[in-house]
């Protein structure tokens, strides 16, 4: 084995390019050993492999050369340990940040194969259990912009709770359900698990409810209502209570706009 290695060998055995080598040498990360002064050459000795390799897998591992330059400047094995330690942080809040992005994705799927595979939703009666909430008040006038500030509201209490892949809640009041109205949310929630402690939750009684799939754009939801009211009245029931629509929240383009895979659900009682 020889002592030695010229650039272009250093870079086929690590498989980076010459390029990669004269930069790092040109910003003091890694230098040859040797530089003839006749011809400019770079030569690498053996013992520097182990070095270039830590270096190419700090890279791979997400850190800037900046990172690296840092980490060689560490004066001692405390420093060092220091800054790997949090550098290992850093690639942990990555991952999670990745898996976030891919459990939203995967809600996406979710929501679009059952709108591929549903049939053409129509108004049927369930009877349904009851649901616990954490709920959060819509302020009139109930618009948009009153809308996204209860849901931020709501974000920052699910943010600080060891809660994942909710369900969430939104539900219309009663004496809002008829064709009068557009159907306004008036307030909205988090659907957690009954034996779940939260001083603000509360629970909502199931019973026999009057259901119907939306699988459109969140401007026609109002339609899927009329359709609830039309065999509400077809098959002589009463609305006793407010809405309820089950959401994963996944937002989704449908090609006029945005909208959801949501169940909406209305509680009813035979006149």
């Amino acid at each position: 084995m020889k002592d030695f290695y010229t650039i272009s060998e250093v870079a086929n055995f690590f498989n980076i390019s010459r390029q990669t080598l004269l930069y790092y040498d040109k910003i003091d990360i890694f230098k040859p050993s040797i530089i003839d002064k006749k011809n400019g050459y770079r030569f690498y000795s053996r013992e520097q492999f182990s070095e270039l390799s830590f270096i190419i897998s700090l890279k791979k591992s997400g850190f800037s050369l900046n990172n690296v330059k840092e980490y060689f400047k560490s004066r001692n094995p405390k420093e060092s340990l220091l800054f790997l330690e949090e550098k290992i942080s850093d690639i942990d809040n990555k991952i999670n940040e990745l898996l976030y992005s891919k459990e939203a994705i995967a809600k996406k799927i979710s929501e679009l194969n059952k709108i591929i595979k549903s049939n053409e939703p129509t108004p049927t009666i369930k009877k349904l259990e009851d649901i616990k909430i954490i709920p959060v008040d819509i302020s009139f006038p109930y618009d948009n912009f009153e809308y996204e500030k209860s849901a931020l509201k709501l974000k920052n209490i699910l943010d600080n709770l060891p809660l994942r892949n909710v369900k969430f809640f939104y539900s219309v009041f009663k004496e809002n359900i008829n064709y009068e109205n557009n159907m306004m949310i008036n307030y909205l929630g988090a659907i957690v698990p009954m034996n779940f402690s939260y001083k603000d939750a509360k629970i909502l009684r199931g019973g026999t409810f009057v259901t119907m799939k939306h699988i459109d754009i969140y401007d026609n939801l109002k339609f899927t209502y009329y359709k609830i009211l039309n065999f509400i009245e077809k098959n002589n029931y009463e609305i006793i209570g407010d809405s309820r629509e089950i959401s994963s929240n996944a937002v989704l383009f449908l090609g006029k706009g945005v909208g959801s895979y949501i169940e909406v659900q209305v509680p009813v009682k035979e006149k």
